[in-house]
């Protein structure tokens, strides 16, 4: 990716199975011709990557803005942290990611 024009850094994490690669470009920088740079480089480096990972990759185009829903713990002992987790990923998560300029849904628990 290096060299993409407009490309400030980019930031690797890798987790067992998941990979993840952030590139970020100046806040004025239309996210159109980033996401199509970026796709089109990808295209030339996939024949050299592993193929382990069934899903292939995925390349998607987000402002880093984000928003915090915050949700407080329940009295009722039925409602575990892992409950509402559960809850949260099956039924919140995937009508925020629905929602037009929604990049990325991610659960945060402290």
């Amino acid at each position: 990716m290096n060299g993409s024009p407009g490309l400030i850094y980019m930031e690797s994490v890798a987790q067992a199975s998941d990979r993840q690669h952030h590139l970020e470009f100046p806040a004025r920088h239309h996210p159109d011709p980033g996401a199509v740079d970026v796709q089109n480089r990808l295209s030339r480096a996939a024949p050299r990557l592993p193929r382990r990972d069934p899903e292939g990759v995925r390349v998607d185009k987000a402002r880093s803005k984000f928003c915090c829903l915050p949700f407080s713990p329940s009295d009722d002992p039925a409602l575990t942290p892992v409950a509402l987790g559960d809850f949260a990923s099956r039924s919140i998560v995937p009508e925020l990611q629905r929602l037009p300029g929604v990049g990325q849904v991610q659960l945060v628990w402290h």
